[in-house]
């Protein structure tokens, strides 16, 4: 019984050590978020701030051009992420439920494709959205991300629609349900745990993306969050650790957000399939 114990503090121990490596880095950047840029130089330690300085938020906000660089990303991630669901849902439908010849091909393919880092395709990907006449706009980084997101986003939802039974889409065909009907009536509501998996996925991916942003957005009325986050630092002259710790909470909030909104349904789906009924 005390070896039980003594195993019992052990794990708890290990647990509280996991904890406080992952929480203080988050606590530390909160900190040093509310102090003034000497104190976060001379005692960046210091979880307590004195004084508090919450001006540091809306100086990051309005005078950084957070504001505006948060509207783009906003209006790319949100658009990529509809456009993805969407053509993934459909996609893995059709992998997962209708028999037709090369199925299996196809599903690997987009295996293949998803190995594939999207550096390697930095060049012939511009010079067809050159061709397109839509770099530097919104839709010159929404098709990328939505087409970069596809291979992951099919591969889940395939996976996660061969788990729901085949016998309730067989009832509702007797009944006379159409197909449009069977997927957007039927399977889309009992899916929702593999599509909040791949909203959180996708939405993450491309809120944080940069490399991507850089090279197809040029003009700066059209910079992502972490284009500006990255053009931060020479906005007063010289680095302002304070204000950009305010920054990069900022744009972290959303991803908090849609992460607490989709977290039940996430877990469902990361665990789908896991036990056989």
């Amino acid at each position: 019984m005390k070896r039980q114990h003594i195993l019992l503090v052990i794990k708890i121990l290990v647990l509280a050590l996991i904890s406080l490596t992952i929480l203080y880095p988050s606590a530390w950047l909160v900190a040093n978020s509310l102090k003034t840029r000497g104190a976060m130089m001379t005692d960046s330690w210091n979880l307590i701030p004195n004084p508090l300085v919450w001006t540091n938020y809306p100086d990051a906000w309005r005078i950084g051009g957070i504001a505006n660089s948060f509207r783009n990303s906003f209006i790319v991630t949100v658009s990529a992420v509809f456009i993805l669901i969407f053509t993934a849902f459909l996609a893995s439908y059709a992998l997962a439920r209708i028999k037709f010849s090369g199925r299996n091909f196809i599903f690997v393919l987009m295996l293949a494709m998803w190995m594939i880092p999207g550096q390697a395709l930095i060049i012939p990907l511009y010079r067809f959205l050159f061709s397109l006449g839509i770099t530097n706009t919104y839709f010159g980084l929404i098709l990328p991300y939505a087409a970069g997101g596809l291979p992951f986003a099919v591969f889940v939802l395939t996976t996660f629609i061969r788990t729901i039974p085949w016998e309730i889409e067989e009832a509702t065909i007797i009944d006379g349900a159409s197909r449009l009907r069977i997927i957007f009536q039927i399977i889309a509501p009992l899916a929702v745990p593999g599509l909040a998996t791949v909203v959180i996925f996708s939405f993450m991916s491309s809120w944080n993306e940069l490399f991507l942003a850089m090279v197809i957005l040029t003009n700066s009325r059209l910079r992502t969050l972490p284009v500006s986050i990255l053009n931060f630092n020479g906005l007063w002259g010289f680095v302002d650790y304070s204000r950009l710790f305010a920054a990069i909470i900022i744009i972290s909030l959303p991803v908090v957000i849609v992460f607490v909104i989709f977290q039940k349904q996430f877990i469902k789906g990361l665990t789908a399939g896991a036990v056989k009924s």
